[in-house]
């Protein structure tokens, strides 16, 4: 069940602050951040989640983030891809580690 307290999470809506000069990517990647931390407990969806190393990046290349296509929005990539730098499980606990 949503928590319809917390509204959800719109990247079109992010990418658009971020555009007018609202939000920063940081920013918006804390609020993804508060969003991930209320509900990873009970979905599940991470199998590996670096967001200090993001929060570095949005921090360190904010402003030519914002001039990207995604504006700086942090992407979440599912773990069937690999990664030079992440553990890739193929969303199964056979291939863990």
């Amino acid at each position: 069940m949503a928590d319809e307290s917390r509204p959800m999470l719109s990247a079109l809506d992010l990418a658009r602050r971020i555009e007018a000069g609202e939000l920063t990517p940081a920013a918006a990647l804390d609020l993804c951040a508060e969003a991930i931390a209320a509900r990873e407990a009970e979905i599940g969806a991470f199998a590996v989640l670096d967001l200090e190393r993001a929060r570095r990046t949005a921090e360190a290349r904010g402003e030519a983030l914002a001039g990207l296509p995604l504006r700086g929005l942090a992407v979440a990539v599912k773990d069937i891809f690999d990664t030079a730098d992440l553990p890739t499980c193929y969303g199964s606990p056979l291939y863990a580690g």
